[in-house]
């Protein structure tokens, strides 16, 4: 890695030991900066690499077992190969310097401190922010001694703006470690209504655009072993790579493999774009590296809490800090991502039932609340959704038939008041029709047996449909227009849908 001239100002040896507290230092975020660099370089992410040897030097890094990491880089990088894992090793071992930096297992270690190349960024300014306050520190100590000791004045105005040199560079280099190539792809108004690439295209998901797409995060909560998240997703994305078999999609499942055996042996979907990942303890950064390593179209993370193991998902801190990310990963990569995950037990507004912090619903792009409809369906599920775009539809029914979903749409539609005016449609003064027959005429959304009894039964109630038979086996209601002269039967208080 070539330094840079302006990587001069600041990258001063750390060697000087400065009185007092322990100079500062984040050796995690060097950690952060040391992996990033590796991930990058292992994702042929030249630019990232170009734009962190643009901006460090070994002098940045407080830790010397750092430094000695980051010279091995830099002459990796000179010699025009990526600093990647091996190399960088490798590069340590020839210059005999591999035990002072750690060892190898230490090196390695460091893909782990970091979330992957997205973040390093802001893990860079960290880094250069306080070696920048060292520099200035052993700046100060070297004027107080120089003053001490009769320094002259002169001199010591020019080190004092040398020093002032030193701290108005810092903000640009330390900005990102894209800055450069980044600069270039900054686009006017035109340039941004000429791109093709920026408008938003949708995949389908349960039929429906709107709720998943290329470049956002669409989280999706419901109560554990009730809603059926991983179904529905499951069946969602099995339609996906039948329509679009060249989709590629990673599943991160929870749920044990034979579960998955036996969907993909039902479905006989023996499909080579469709990838998993089981859960198995791997730390989150690891696999969001992984994820970042892969070409992919689509990406299911189930369930959130499996996977990022968040400590506290009540503390905002921490959800940011382990789904900004993803976020982050889904935007650079351009891959549609969804996010499962739970809701609180307590009943709570639209949009804020989602478990834990606000914060995770604020940094989705679509966030939908999955609820079973009532326990009289329980192959139905309404979905409701807020987002940032007006394309999503805010509320959707859908409904588990065999194998498939069926989006039945707009929960309204399927209310008893709406599913009573779509029977009293149907019925024919000359001639009766039993309740199989009518819901089977009834286009979708169509209602469960339970609402379409209901449904005749408040017609009845309400005079506007007639009845004959007993409501028994072998005799069984037949229901009328509300002109027909059939004898009525009063209706019983203890009648219901199982005597049909």
């Amino acid at each position: 890695m070539a330094q840079s001239p302006r990587a001069q100002h600041v990258g001063r040896s750390t060697a000087k030991i400065l009185p007092g507290p322990t100079p500062p230092a984040n050796l995690e975020a060097e950690q952060a900066v040391l992996g990033g660099i590796m991930r990058a370089a292992q994702a042929g992410d030249t630019d990232a690499v170009r734009g962190a040897a643009e901006i460090l030097t070994p002098g940045d890094f407080y830790a010397e077992r750092h430094r000695h990491i980051f010279t091995a880089m830099e002459a990796v990088h000179a010699s025009g190969r990526l600093p990647d894992l091996l190399t960088v090793t490798d590069t340590l071992a020839q210059t005999h310097v591999l035990d002072a930096a750690g060892g190898a297992s230490y090196v390695t270690s460091l893909l782990d401190a970091t979330f992957g190349v997205s973040t390093l960024p802001q893990h860079l300014r960290i880094v250069k922010r306080d070696s920048l306050k060292r520099h200035l520190a052993e700046g100060g100590l070297a004027l107080y001694e120089g003053a001490s000791n009769g320094q002259p004045v002169e001199g010591l105005v020019a080190f004092a703006g040398q020093m002032a040199d030193a701290a108005r560079t810092w903000e640009f280099d330390s900005s990102t470690s894209k800055e450069s190539s980044l600069r270039n792809r900054i686009q006017t108004a035109t340039e941004l209504l000429a791109d093709p690439g920026s408008a938003q295209s949708w995949f389908p998901l349960w039929g429906q655009g709107g709720f998943v797409g290329p470049g956002l995060l669409t989280l999706v909560s419901g109560h554990s072993k009730v809603a059926g998240k991983s179904t529905s997703l499951a069946v969602a994305i099995r339609d996906l790579i039948r329509a679009t078999p060249e989709r590629r999609v990673l599943v991160l499942s929870e749920e044990p493999r034979s579960v998955w055996v036996r969907r993909l042996t039902a479905w006989h979907l023996d499909a080579p774009a469709l990838s998993f990942r089981f859960a198995d303890g791997t730390s989150w950064p690891r696999l969001l590296h992984e994820i970042d390593g892969l070409p992919l179209d689509l990406v299911l993370v189930d369930t959130l809490r499996s996977f990022a193991a968040i400590q506290d998902e009540s503390d905002a801190s921490k959800v940011v800090e382990a789904v900004q990310p993803l976020v982050l990963l889904t935007r650079r990569k351009h891959v549609a991502t969804i996010l499962t995950h739970h809701l609180r037990k307590a009943d709570a507004d639209s949009g804020l039932a989602h478990s834990g912090s606000t914060a995770l619903v604020a940094l989705a792009d679509v966030a939908i609340e999955m609820r079973l409809e009532s326990d009289h369906s329980p192959n139905r599920r309404v979905l409701r959704a807020v987002s940032r775009f007006e394309e999503t539809l805010r509320a959707l029914t859908i409904e588990l038939r065999g194998a498939d979903i069926v989006s039945l749409g707009a929960p309204e539609a399927v209310t008893l008041n709406e599913v009573a005016a779509r029977v009293q449609a149907l019925l024919r003064a000359d001639q009766g029709m039993s309740q199989d027959a009518i819901r089977k005429d009834l286009d979708d959304p169509r209602p469960s047996p339970e609402q379409t009894f209901r449904a005749l039964r408040t017609l009845f109630s309400e005079g506007k449909a007639h009845r004959s038979g007993e409501g028994v086996r072998g005799d069984p209601y037949l229901w009328w227009a509300k002109d027909s002269i059939l004898l009525r039967t009063p209706l019983r208080v203890e009648e219901s849908s199982s005597r049909e």
